[in-house]
This record gives C-alpha cells, structure tokens and sequence, in this order.
C-alpha cells in the first residue's frame, strides 16, 4: 500500500533493510522526516558495482585470509585477478552461508544442500560471517547516504545519533533460533550496542510478508484494492507460512550437473560453471517454452563442437532439457498454491495469486501454472531484486498483516500426578519420577498455543501453572518454554480437546527449549 501518512515524529530518523540472499543481496532505506510522507528507496551504488548484473544486486561473498581477516567482500571479490590473488595467499572463500543457518533436514531432491555450503574459515562461526557482511552493508549504506542525499554527512551523524532502525528479513521457515543468531550477529557488527534496550531497534520479517507489502506499494492492479483510505487495508495469514530450499540457485545448479555430464570428453568441459553463470543471467530469465531449443551463449564466433552442440560460441540445450531443471522448483510452488486454495477456511475466497521476486517472476513457472477461474494470477516485477529489502521497509512502517497463523505449537513441562487406574498412565510406568515427600508423577507438555491458531499481531496467550519451592528460593528463578515443531503427540493424556501431551524421553523429539529467567527478589510475600 502507498505510504500516504505523513511521519508523526518529531526526530529526523532512518530504516534500514539488509536483505541477505543467498546469492545476491539488497538495501534499501527511508529517512523519516517530521510531517513529511515517508519514501522507500534503494542502495543503488557500492564499490565495484560495474563488475555485477544489476544496479541493486550485492555478490553474497566474502574472502577470508588464514587468520580470518575480511580481504574482499561483495561486488569486490569478483574483481579481475581476484580469484588468482587468492589462490596465492591462500584466502577461504566463502559464498551461500546463508544455508549455514538452514535446517539439517532441508533438502533439494537431486542436489545435496551440503554442496552449496562453503569451509568456513577455521574458528570463524556462521554468525560471525553474517556478522562481517552485516558490518559490509552498513558502510555501503552510510556511504550512498552521505554522498548521494543532501546534506548526508550531517544527516548520517543525526539519524546515527537518534538512533537507527534495521529491519532483517528472512525465509519463511526460519524461527526464533534463526533470529536470535541474525540477532546476535547485528551486535557483533555494532548495528546496536549489545543492551536489551536497544534489541528494539532491530525487527524480524519473512520474506513472505516483505513480498506482500512490496507487492501492496508496487505494481498491484487497479481494483486490487480499494483507492481509498488504502492505510486500512489490512490482512491476515489463513494458513501455516511454508519454505521450501527450491531457489533460483538450485535450478542452475541442475543444469550445471546435466551440462557436465553431457560436455564430457568435451574440450569446453571446463568451461561448465562459465556456462551456467551465463545460463544465470541470461537463457534462464527468458525461458517460456519447452518445445522450442535454447541456447547458452558463453563463447566467440570460434568456439565450436560439432558433436556436443556447440556453435559460434552458443550452446543448444532442448527446451525439456532445461523444463527439468525447473521442474523440482516449479512442481513446490505449484504445489503449495494449490493447497493453500483448496484447505483455505470456509468462507474465504482467494480471488488473486501473487507471485514476487526471482524465481517466482520466470516466465515458465507462470506458464505451468494453470489458476482456477476464479483466482487471477499476477507477477510483480518492478525492481524485483529490492522486493524483500523494500517490503521490509514498508512492513516496518505500515503493519498491513495483524494477524498469523502460529507455524509451532508452544508449551510448558509439568508434572501430572500418576493415576495407578488410568491405562494411560499405566502405559508410561517406566518413567514415573517422584517428589521427595514420594508421590509418583509423570511429565507432560502443556500447550499454550498451538500450531495453526490464529494469533492477532498485539494478541497474548496466558497460561497459569504453580511452582512448588522453598520461600528462600523464589528469589530467582528459571523456567522453561517449550517449542515443539513436530507433529503433535497422540499419546494423549485425557481424551480432546486435550491440554496435555506426554513429554519424556522417549517422545521429545523436535522439541526446543527457550529459558527464561525471572527476577523475582521484589516480591511481597503475603
């Protein structure tokens, strides 16, 4: 939705949004100014911008020297004779650490995620990597601002001073444990002092809700919404958010492995990743149709191989050739689409699919995508590249989402009295515990709220539980909560609507614990 209110505050303040992809990476910013209406806009400079396809693309890459020390980094470590000098000095190169942070059990079909995961460089962490080109972003954005907006010296030292606001997207499937680690490489790159006062200057979006707020601001329709009052808009998740590792990557990364195993014995063999690359930028972005030939132009007029296909420098690949490269991709997203249509709850029509940024915009995917009559499909494409990094601005400023579906199920450990009569307890003897005044007990996880509920953007969930302890240790205290990310437990304890589930060791996995620690030294005890 366009930002049409005019900022309320009364300092001069600045967003941020670092968009780490895994490949290419993004900035964008907005200046809020008193009483004037806020405007997002882009990084569209930073150091050896010529060498990179895009004005507002940032190479997701770092060099490493032996002690861990930063030696190039974005656009700058493509630079001609780069790639030598490293190999000299025996720098690390360390590209896709953004898949450092994905789940083990992620997969590719066909492809080993592992692959893509570069060294990192010895007693350097994948929080301490983001942390470094966190650290990069940051004076690529200080440097556009003071050199390309009126004033920015001087305006940089007053947002800097009132203090600056970073909004850090990230995929769908990402939890509390991914930003705690975005979280903890923004204070090692000094973005905000490591205070629980300042965490409030860094807030988390996924990528899907970027997308949609991008999607509201740029490109949407006439009709789509209503022209007026266009601030009330206002949204809500109907189902789980969902992620699959099925990017834009993985589909080059297919037809590299076909073209190597179809090159072999071929004397441009070693010139595969040239021609993926080129593939990248060129052949795949205009690819729409199967029963027509491509071709990979990577080469001079004298480059030629009569017997692999290679003429004047082009290679030709079939038209189904490159459909199965995308087609692992592309059967996910449709997939997904149609799911979410036909579970959607009762009463909700999805009138409009929206497909945003990279991938989601090829040609081919919106050819293979076949939407009910009654659902219009529609690509946003203008500056894709920035979408997430701008939508995240305007997530930021607008908050057009107020309420989402819970993607876990959270609870707490208690302890239920064992009930020598229940068959159900009867089934868990074996791991009956006892107080030290020896009643018998079993552990059980209580939902506080579960996976699937609608939750609205300010709404709470309470849940009371009492803690036996001695009066002279409540002076502090240390609880647990728990998120299980498996399937619920059917072992229930009473028949549904249950409360409870069993929690032992043998029935825990996917569970993750979150402490909390409670000061409670104030307290009047009564």
């Amino acid at each position: 939705m366009p930002l049409c209110t005019p900022y309320e505050g009364t300092k001069t303040k600045l967003v941020l949004a670092f968009d780490v992809g895994t490949t290419y990476s993004g900035i964008s910013y907005c200046i809020l100014e008193p009483s004037q209406v806020p405007q997002v806009k882009g990084i569209t400079k930073f150091p050896a911008q010529d060498l990179v396809h895009g004005p507002s693309k940032i190479p997701s890459v770092i060099y490493y020297d032996k002690d861990g020390a930063v030696r190039a980094i974005g656009a700058e470590a493509l630079c001609d004779g780069m790639y030598e000098k490293a190999q000299e000095e025996a720098w690390i190169k360390v590209e896709w650490f953004k898949l450092q942070f994905c789940s083990s059990n992620v997969a590719s079909p066909n492809i080993s995620v592992n692959t893509f995961i570069s060294p990192l460089p010895p007693e350097k962490s994948a929080v301490e990597v983001l942390a470094d080109y966190y650290k990069y972003l940051l004076s690529c954005a200080r440097e556009f601002i003071q050199e390309s907006v009126p004033d920015g010296e001087s305006l940089w030292k007053s947002v800097k001073a009132n203090g600056i606001h970073f909004v850090l997207p990230h995929p769908n499937g990402w939890g509390e444990l991914q930003q705690c680690q975005m979280r903890k490489a923004a204070i090692k790159a000094k973005l905000v002092k490591d205070r629980p006062s300042r965490y409030s200057r860094i807030s988390f979006v996924t990528e899907g809700e970027a997308s949609l707020h991008f999607a509201l601001s740029n490109g949407l329709p006439l009709g789509s919404v209503s022209k007026t009052n266009l601030l009330d808009v206002k949204y809500k998740e109907i189902s789980v958010r969902r992620c699959h590792l099925e990017g834009s990557m993985f589909v080059s990364r297919r037809l590299e492995n076909l073209l190597h195993d179809r090159l072999r014995g071929s004397k441009f063999a070693e010139d595969v990743a040239h021609m993926a690359a080129c593939f990248d930028k060129h052949t795949k972005l205009r690819f729409k149709q199967k029963e027509e030939p491509q071709y990979i132009k990577f080469g001079a007029a004298r480059d030629n191989d009569e017997i692999h296909e290679i003429r004047f420098g082009q290679l030709k690949v079939t038209g189904d050739d490159i459909a199965s490269c995308f087609e692992p991709a592309v059967n996910r997203i449709v997939n997904d689409i149609e799911e979410i249509i036909k579970d959607a709850p009762a009463h909700t029509v999805i009138k409009r699919v929206i497909l945003v940024d990279g991938l989601a915009t090829n040609d081919w995917l919106y050819h293979c995508y076949h939407s009910p009559a009654s659902t219009d499909l529609t690509k946003i494409s203008t500056r894709s590249s920035k979408a997430v990094a701008d939508g995240a601005i305007s997530f930021h400023l607008t908050h057009a989402v107020q309420a989402r579906v819970v993607a876990t199920t959270y609870g707490a450990r208690v302890a239920i009295s064992f009930n020598r009569f229940s068959t159900y307890h009867e089934r868990k003897r074996h791991l009956v515990k006892f107080w030290p005044n020896g009643t018998p007990h079993l552990n059980a996880f209580s939902k506080i709220l579960s996976k699937g509920t609608l939750l609205g953007a300010t709404e709470r969930r309470h849940e009371s539980k009492q803690l036996v302890a001695r009066l002279e240790d409540l002076t502090e205290c240390t609880m647990e909560l728990f998120r299980y990310d498996g399937e619920l437990l059917e072992d229930e304890l009473y028949e549904p609507p249950a409360q409870y589930a069993w929690m032992d060791e043998e029935e825990n996995e996917g569970m993750y614990t979150h402490s909390l620690r409670l000061f409670l030294h104030r307290l009047k005890f009564i």
